[in-house]
């Protein structure tokens, strides 16, 4: 752009050098002339130049402006020459020094925003609450149960793809990239697993326990985004960056010992199967599957099993001017960013196909482009490796990062209008990727449904 701009200026002055010869052309001429007169005598004992202004001259008088000239051109001609000259080469350079510092500012902008973070520092919350109770509310007829987190997060490597300075369209704004910061600087990842009482209501309601939710960090008006269908159709309205996560996230649910719902000796095998009547259920929120005998199996013998649900375009009708992002989340998450743009999340995004991992930029190359109404795309998640894939209409993309092992709830965004479906797994829909087929959002399980 800016070697462009060298060049107009170029032929700008160029154009002004023209109009100046063409206004100084009599004057230059007419130099000539007086130099000549005057200088006549001079002239013809050695050819040399002579000074206008000597009382020898006979024309002094209309020529004594000239100072000096040089073959045919005399003062003014050199100095129009020389100024113009001057401008070309100070346009030439800057159009060079602009080059190297946007070049070099590009370079640095990484740099430059992750600064931001030192502007402030993380500010103190004098408020006494419960991570838990704020990440998993609880449920009705249950008392909370505050559970230790998990380790902390473990720093790794860049992918080795081509990192993009900019995405292909729809880049959010750096005042929304600040206001993300801040998010994360006052509200870090918890990295806490569901409480007992949850883990009993999931073992209870199987993979319907989970389903899609806006987050409550801001409210955000049904008229921008909302979830139906018991959480698994989401519709945005294309008014902003948003994006919703599960309520859940991948992890198995384990009993322990106090767990008041237990599973029979018997059972207890290289498959557990776990069978529980209605009759022992806590005062949960009211479910059809609580009216039946519900039985969860999960598989013990499955090897290099990973979590993993789909995504469904149902509609999207701008498909131009919408990007669609699933992916991965912490939480609490910035409901205003896509998966993949901020702090602890990753993401695979439909307009370009690139793969987002902390990057608030342009990603990284990865797969195919998507949004076509009736694509499914999948994440998968090896919770041994910390790897996270994606699938495209059951083929699977390969893999987009490792070394990523968190506490991940899946999360869908979208900055235009369309609307979605999602599957966990369960029995009533399979999976479009094969090799996930027994495998869902909690890993190798599978859910049977009896009636009494």
């Amino acid at each position: 752009m800016y070697f462009a701009i060298s060049l107009y200026w170029l032929k700008l002055s160029m154009i002004r050098l023209a109009f100046l010869a063409l206004l100084f052309q009599p004057l230059l001429v007419f130099s000539k002339g007086g130099g000549g007169g005057g200088g006549g005598k001079s002239g013809s004992r050695g050819g040399r130049s002579s000074f206008s202004g000597s009382p020898s001259s006979k024309s002094g008088s209309s020529s004594s402006w000239v100072f000096w000239y040089y073959g045919g051109c005399g003062n003014y001609c050199i100095l129009t020459f020389s100024i113009v000259a001057f401008l070309i080469l100070a346009i030439i350079l800057l159009g060079i020094w602009k080059c190297v510092m946007r070049r070099k500012y590009y370079k640095n902008k990484v740099k430059s925003y992750e600064s931001i973070d030192l502007e402030s520092t993380m500010p103190t919350n004098n408020k006494i609450r419960s991570n838990t109770e704020m990440q998993y509310p609880p449920l009705p007829g249950t008392a909370p149960i505050i559970v230790a987190p998990p380790p902390a997060y473990t720093s790794i490597s860049p992918a080795p793809e081509k990192s993009h300075l900019y995405g292909l369209r729809h880049e959010a704004s750096h005042k929304a990239y600040k206001a993300a910061k801040q998010f994360t600087r006052e509200n870090p990842p918890h990295e806490i697993l569901p409480p007992q009482e949850h883990v009993e209501y999931i073992l209870l309601s199987g993979l319907k326990a989970w389903e899609m939710i806006i987050p409550k960090e801001r409210a955000i008006p049904s008229n921008i985004v909302n979830v139906s269908n018991k959480g698994l159709v989401i519709s945005f309205h294309g008014k902003n960056d948003i994006m919703v996560q599960a309520n859940y996230p991948h992890f198995r649910p384990q009993y322990d010992d106090n767990s008041s719902v237990q599973p029979s000796p018997a059972s207890i095998n290289s498959t557990t199967e776990l069978m529980i009547s209605s009759q022992s259920e806590k005062n949960y929120h009211k479910s059809s599957l609580l009216n039946n005998e519900y039985r969860l199996i999960l598989d013990k013998t499955a090897e290099h099993w990973f979590y993993y649900f789909e995504v469904t375009i149902l509609s999207n009708p701008k498909i131009k001017d919408t990007t669609i992002a699933i992916g991965l989340t912490t939480k609490p998450y910035p409901n205003f960013r896509l998966p993949g743009w901020n702090d602890h999340s990753v993401g695979y995004h439909s307009d370009d196909g690139n793969k987002f991992h902390n990057d608030g930029f342009g990603g990284r190359s990865y797969a195919e482009t998507w949004g076509e109404t009736g694509d499914t795309i999948g994440c998968g998640y090896y919770s041994d490796t910390g790897i996270v894939f994606f699938t495209k209409n059951g083929k699977s993309q390969g893999n987009a990062f490792t070394g990523l092992k968190h506490i991940w709830f899946p999360t869908i965004g979208a900055d235009g209008e369309c609307k979605v479906e999602v599957n966990f797994g369960d029995d009533e829909r399979e999976f479009r990727y094969k090799e996930a087929r027994g495998t869902s959002v909690a890993g190798p399980f599978r859910c049977i449904l009896t009636h009494l």
